[in-house]
This record gives C-alpha cells, sequence and structure tokens, in this order.
C-alpha cells in the first residue's frame, strides 16, 4: 500500500497503523446480516421493528428517552442523518459521540465567535516556532510530526515540546519541558503575563480586533510571575524562561495542542500578541478521532445544531423551517457521564465501532434494565443489541470526513462490503421513513445526504458563519465520486475580523480557581 502523493493532508505519508489489505481478509467476527434477538432476518424487518419500539418509546415516555451513541469513526453523512432524524424529528438532544472535539467548541466559540480552528498543517512550513503541547504527539499524530520535524529541518523552526512525563518526549527538538499535571493552562496564563510584562503584546493589534473584559489584565497579574509559575508548573525558573524566551523572539508562533482545557489560555496568548489570521501563526487544537471535525459540522453533540449553529431561538427556527422538521429540539441537550446515556433512557441506538470493554457492559446492563438497544457496527458482540444492524468496517466505507484542519477529503472503499452491510446513514434512512418521514429522508446516495449539508451549510448565511460549502451544493454524483480534497474557510480570521457580533474577537477570564496557590505547591 502506497500513499496518494497529491492529497494535501499527508502528501502521501503513511503511519505505522496502516494494514496492508491482502484482499482476502477474514470475515470472522464480523456481523453480516440483520439481527433481531441474534436472528437474522431482512433489512425491511429489522428496520420496521426499530421504527415500531422507537415510536411507541416516544409516545409514552417522550422524546428525551431516546438517545444515540456514536462512534468516533463515522463518516459526515452518517452524523448528519442522526443528528437531522434526532433534533427534527424525534425531538431530542441527546446525540453525542466519544470525541472529545466537542469540548473544543465551547472556548473557540466564545473567543473567536465560531467553532474554527485557526491554523492549518500549512503553517507548520511558515512557523519560526511551533510548540506542542501534547504527550504521545508523535505516536497518536505520526503525520503531523512528521510535517514538524520537517519544518524544523527544512525552514530552521524551533521546536517546543511540553508535556506531562506520561510518555517519553520526542528527541531532536529545540526544548523539553516536563509539567505538572494539570498546569497546562497555568502555563500559558504564565505566558500571556510574561508577554505583557516584556511588552509583546500588540497594543494596536488587540484595540482594533479584541474586546478585553475589565479586571482582565489585574486579574492576570495575580500568581503568574515567572517563579510562582515554575513553581506551579514543576519547572525551574531557567527553562520556563526559555519557553518565554523563545516565544517573545519569534512572531510566527503555531501552538499545537491536545487539551480542550487550554483552549482560552492559548487563544488568549495568540489574540493578545497578534498571532492569529496571519501564516504561520495561530492556536491549533487536535484531536485523533479521524471524522471529529465531520462531527462538529453537522452538530452530532447535545449541545450544537449543524452547520455550526446553536440553540438560540433563530437558528432552531432556520434550521426546522430547512429541514421542514416535525417535532424540532427546543433546548440543547447534556452529555451523559456513561454510553448509555443518562436517566430516563429507554431507547438507545449504538453507532459505529471502537466500543470500549467498559461501554459495551454498559450498555449489556442498560439492555438487562429494559432499555431497547439498538446496534449498528460492523462485529458481531454477543448480547449487545435487541436489534442489529450491520455496518461497515472502516475500509469499507463510502463518503466524507474533515480532518483536523478543515479539510474535506472524499473517503472510498478499500474493500467491498460483505453480506448485507449497508451504511450507517441508510439504515437510519429506512427508519426514519417507516416512522413516517419519508420526505425528510429521501436519502439513497451518500451524495444526497452530502448536497443537503452543503444547501444548510449556506442557508441564510451571508457570512454569518465562517463554514460555509456552498459550491458542492449542486454537487452531481459523479462528481460527488470523483471529488478532491478541499479545505473549507480559506485563512480564518484574515485581517482581524471575527464572527462575533461586532467583528472582534473576545479574551476571556481564566476559569475561576483553575490555580492553585503557589505557596500551597510544594
Amino acid at each position: 500500500m502506497e500513499g496518494d502523493t497529491r492529497h494535501p493532508a499527508n502528501r502521501g505519508a503513511l503511519c505505522e497503523w496502516v494494514e496492508q489489505p491482502d484482499g482476502a481478509e477474514s470475515l470472522e467476527g464480523r456481523l453480516l446480516f440483520p439481527e433481531i434477538q441474534g436472528k437474522r432476518v431482512i433489512w425491511e424487518r429489522a428496520t420496521g421493528q426499530v421504527a415500531k419500539r422507537l415510536g411507541d418509546i416516544i409516545a409514552r415516555h417522550g422524546p428525551q428517552a431516546v438517545a444515540f451513541r456514536m462512534s468516533d469513526a463515522l463518516l459526515t453523512e452518517d452524523y448528519y442523518v442522526a443528528n437531522k432524524m434526532m433534533k427534527g424529528f424525534v425531538g431530542s438532544a441527546d446525540l453525542a459521540t466519544g470525541a472529545k472535539a466537542a469540548s473544543f467548541a465551547d472556548s473557540l466559540v466564545l473567543g473567536l465567535g465560531e467553532d474554527v480552528v485557526p491554523a492549518t498543517s500549512d503553517d507548520f512550513d511558515r512557523a519560526g516556532l511551533i510548540v506542542v503541547i501534547a504527550d504521545s504527539v508523535g505516536q497518536d499524530l505520526p503525520i503531523v510530526w512528521q510535517r514538524i520535524m520537517a519544518a524544523r529541518e527544512e525552514n530552521n523552526a524551533k521546536v517546543v515540546v511540553i508535556g506531562t512525563g506520561e510518555s517519553e518526549g520526542p528527541s531532536g527538538i529545540d526544548l523539553s519541558l516536563t509539567i505538572r499535571p494539570g498546569m497546562g493552562e497555568m502555563l500559558m496564563t504564565g505566558l500571556l503575563a510574561f508577554s505583557r510584562r516584556a511588552g509583546i503584546i500588540d497594543r494596536a493589534w488587540l484595540n482594533a480586533h479584541a474586546a478585553v473584559p475589565d479586571g482582565f489584565w489585574d486579574a492576570l497579574e495575580e500568581g503568574h510571575d515567572l517563579w510562582s509559575t515554575a513553581r506551579a508548573c514543576d519547572l525551574a525558573p531557567a527553562e520556563l524562561q526559555a519557553f518565554y524566551d523563545l516565544f517573545a523572539a519569534h512572531p510566527r508562533t503555531v501552538t499545537l495542542f491536545d487539551d480542550p482545557g487550554l483552549t482560552a489560555a492559548i487563544v488568549n496568548a495568540h489574540l493578545a500578541t497578534g498571532r492569529i489570521g496571519k501564516p504561520g501563526a495561530g492556536p491549533f487544537p487536535v484531536v485523533t478521532a479521524c471524522n471529529a471535525m465531520g462531527a462538529r459540522e453537522v452538530g452530532a453533540s447535545p449541545d450544537m445544531l449543524a452547520a455550526h449553529m446553536d440553540f438560540t431561538a433563530e437558528h432552531i427556527a432556520l434550521t426546522s423551517r430547512f429541514w421542514g422538521a416535525v417535532n424540532m429540539v427546543e433546548r440543547a441537550g447534556v452529555f451523559a457521564a456513561k454510553c448509555v446515556g443518562g436517566e430516563g433512557v429507554k431507547a438507545l441506538w449504538v453507532v459505529g465501532d471502537f466500543l470500549q470493554p467498559e461501554d459495551v457492559e454498559a450498555v449489556r446492563a442498560a439492555r438487562k434494565e429494559g432499555v431497547f438497544v439498538v446496534y449498528s457496527g460492523s462485529m458481531a458482540i454477543e448480547g449487545l443489541g435487541d436489534v442489529s444492524l450491520p455496518s461497515p468496517g472502516w475500509g469499507e466505507q463510502n463518503g466524507t470526513v474533515t480532518g483536523y484542519d478543515r479539510m474535506i477529503s472524499r473517503l472510498r472503499p478499500l474493500l467491498p462490503t460483505p453480506g448485507e452491510v449497508r451504511p450507517a446513514w441508510w439504515a437510519m434512512t429506512l427508519v426514519a421513513r417507516a416512522m413516517g418521514w419519508r420526505d425528510a429522508f429521501y436519502f439513497n446516495h451518500p451524495a444526497d445526504v452530502y448536497r443537503e449539508h452543503a444547501r444548510l451549510s449556506a442557508y441564510c448565511n451571508e457570512g454569518a458563519r465562517l463554514f460555509d460549502i456552498r459550491r458542492h451544493a449542486a454537487i452531481s454524483n459523479p462528481a460527488y465520486d470523483e471529488m478532491t480534497s478541499w479545505r473549507w474557510g480559506g485563512a480564518p480570521f484574515k485581517g482581524g475580523h471575527f464572527q462575533t457580533t461586532d467583528g472582534k474577537a473576545r479574551l476571556t477570564l481564566a476559569r475561576q480557581n483553575a490555580f492553585p496557590d503557589a505557596a500551597e505547591i510544594s
């Protein structure tokens, strides 16, 4: 197997996880046919049973009794149909993926006005300094790490890696810092305080393009001097100063991080120093889930609507009108602590593979308590679902995904689908039709779903949201099949315009009690 050298996401590089398909992959353990209570049935009977049970549960217990839990390895088309079905027709917002990507969204929206990742992999090639705040980035994101190392070798970019020591740090970098777990936000807030003392705050840019809350700078100074920050982070002051000096010396800085809790502090540092919306500069939140961004784009989270809309009255009405919804959800849901959802869930649809063993046991336990469970996946898992619907494995998927830097890619199957395996979006479409929503769920090809997704992104969106893929609102099936990768959003925030009501970004105060008293840290 060889990588596609023309693909902008990896330039042909493949990670060590890639397995060589031999054309005769074993089907042992695969779910190949629809089943009810472990017995093979035809698709129409299986989806009819799901529709009947869901309808009965909704009639008896209300929409909030239905929950969807989706894996991190689905296509955007799967996420879109699930989100539309749940929020527009069932009337429940209890839909979520396992990805922590949704956790980035709140801070990005608060600071920048929209859930938009400002940087891309191309910014590594133009950066003077690349700061990586993550453990095991070389293992979890090997292609990204190769790009970073190439930037260091070819462009003389400086590389700083900050971790907690949970794994061995990479070699061949300019500075490695091991900090106390949980102190990443303290470190970056200390960086902002240093930037103010060192005079590298871009006052002109900040005044023109960002709003600073009252008392922000006074609150920043307390407990964030060099020595207090170093002590809290378990660093020598000289180590911390070396990092701060590198930051001061390189205005073109990219900060790559995988902890949602760091988002606000890192965005603050980039905004205050004007290191955003420019080539080679910007905060860069990443997740390892293969289509976490696609899930966010279509609102596959309890607190999001599709197309980067939220639960305002305007967006609820707009989405309802576009979908022709019969029972549009009126408020955001809450994140369930477990896969099985919260109290009161009577029907659970688990979609996708990569369930953890504890999740499987939790679903089985819920089923024993009377919860009706539908399972859509590629592997046969005994006792998991009342109804099991076979869906493709990753190498059999056919649709689109969006990478961590807004790159939409067309995923084509490497292997044919065996047995009666069908896409998850197709199975949900059949269930929705059986529940009486045929006109709204007309999808017969993944391009049907993608086109509607694109049209919704453009609907009543004249610059209100950067997420706008209207260029594909009328894409033909053949053009969809031949689609090449492309990145939506262009160069976001170029020129200092943000997606807020006044066009300004927001510096946000640190979380209350986020940092321990330095005097209490031995």
